[in-house]
């Protein structure tokens, strides 16, 4: 795609969609703790973090805390990324 002002040879571009298509290393899921994975899978349903909250019962102050450090932990910038990262490391499944 030259005319847009950048170019992939095909061996980058194989490259980029491996990574891409390819799980996340088990050391991303292994680095959280229960109460993330938990809260990681409850923002996979269709819930307000309020709603989350009540679930966990726990203060909305200690879900920001676990979003937050899923964020930083995944590199991640939303509660999009974090059901796309769910999704493909199988915590989530389309189905539920």
């Amino acid at each position: 795609m030259y005319e847009h002002g950048y170019y992939y040879s095909e061996l980058v571009t194989g490259k980029i969609l491996h990574q891409f298509m390819s799980k996340p290393k088990e050391q991303s899921s292994a680095a959280m703790n229960d109460n993330e994975i938990q809260f990681l899978k409850l923002c996979c349903r269709e819930l307000t973090y309020k709603e989350i909250v009540d679930i966990m019962k726990i203060s909305h102050l200690t879900i920001d805390g676990y979003r937050d450090q899923l964020f930083l932990k995944l590199n991640i910038k939303s509660r999009t990324g974090l059901v796309m990262y769910a999704l493909k490391i199988g915590i989530a499944t389309l189905d539920n």
